[in-house]
C-alpha cells in the first residue's frame, strides 16, 4: 500500500499525480511521505503537509462512505477507510487523535481482500485495543489482531505477537519458543522494539540460556535507533 525506496522521489511522483488528476490516494500518500521525511529529521514544508492532510480527509470520507458493488471501486472504498484510520490514529493534519474513529474505519476496511490493507488494519486495531484507555482497553482483542497481522506478514505485527507470547498478553499462554520465532523475524528486519525485547530474553535467560553479551548487542542495536526502553536499560546495566 505504501511505496518503499526513495521518499523524495515518491513525494515528487505523488505531487504530480495530485496536481494532474486530483487523486485522493495520491494526496494522502504525498502527505504521508512528507510525514515520514519529517520524522526522519528532514526539512519539509510543515504547513503544506498539514494542509494536504486536511484537504484529503473530506475527500477520503466521501469515498469511504460510498456503497459500491463494483469490486474495482470497492477496493478504493476500503483503501480510503484504511487511510482514515491512520489519520485518526496519528492525529495527522489538524485532526485530533480519536481511537473510536480509528477503530471504526479500520474495522470497516477488514472486509477488503487486499492483503496490504488487512496487514495495516489488523496491526492498528491491535494497537488501539492495547493502548486505549481503561474503558476500551482489551489485551485479548489486541493480541488476536496482532497475531492476524503477523500471519499476514506484518513485521510490526510479528514484533507485537512475539511480545504477546513472551508476556502472556490478554491471558494467552506464555510460550517463549513462539515469542522468539516471531521476534527473530522482526529483529532481522531491524525493528527496534523487537531488538529490545529479544535482548531481554537473552539477558534474563527466558526460554534460553542466559547470554548477557549477546543481549547487550541487541540492546545496543535498538538504542542506536533511539528506542527509549533500550537506552534506559543500557544505562542501568552500565551502572552495575
Amino acid at each position: 500500500m505504501y511505496d518503499k525506496g526513495n521518499t523524495d522521489k515518491a513525494i515528487e511522483l505523488y505531487q504530480k499525480a495530485w496536481d494532474k488528476y486530483q487523486d485522493p490516494e495520491a494526496l494522502f500518500k504525498l502527505a504521508f511521505h512528507m510525514q515520514i521525511m519529517e520524522e526522519l529529521g528532514k526539512e519539509i514544508n510543515k504547513k503544506q503537509k498539514v494542509e494536504y492532510f486536511d484537504i484529503v480527509k473530506p475527500l477520503l470520507l466521501e469515498v469511504a462512505n460510498k456503497q459500491e458493488s463494483n469490486q474495482l471501486y470497492l477496493q478504493n472504498v476500503y483503501e480510503a477507510q484504511c487511510f482514515l484510520g491512520m489519520i485518526y490514529y496519528h492525529g495527522y493534519g489538524t485532526t485530533k487523535v480519536d481511537i473510536k474513529s480509528t477503530i471504526k474505519w479500520f474495522e470497516k476496511s477488514l472486509f477488503s481482500e487486499d492483503i496490504n490493507i488487512l496487514r495495516f488494519a489488523n496491526y492498528y486495531l491491535g494497537e488501539c485495543y492495547f493502548l486505549a484507555s481503561y474503558k476500551m482497553k482489551d489485551d485479548k482483542k489486541a493480541f488476536e489482531y496482532f497475531i492476524k497481522s503477523a500471519e499476514l506478514g506484518s513485521i510490526l505485527g510479528m514484533s507485537k505477537a512475539g511480545a504477546g507470547y513472551l508476556l502472556g498478553l490478554g491471558g494467552v499462554k506464555k510460550e517463549y519458543k513462539k515469542a522468539f520465532e516471531y521476534l527473530n523475524i522482526a529483529v532481522a528486519k531491524g525493528i527496534a522494539e523487537a531488538q529490545y525485547i529479544i535482548s531481554t530474553m537473552y539477558i534474563d535467560g527466558l526460554g534460553m540460556k542466559k547470554d548477557k553479551k549477546r543481549g547487550i548487542e541487541y540492546l545496543e542495536l535498538s538504542a542506536k535507533q533511539g528506542y527509549e526502553n533500550a537506552i534506559n536499560l543500557l544505562k542501568e546495566l552500565n551502572k552495575k
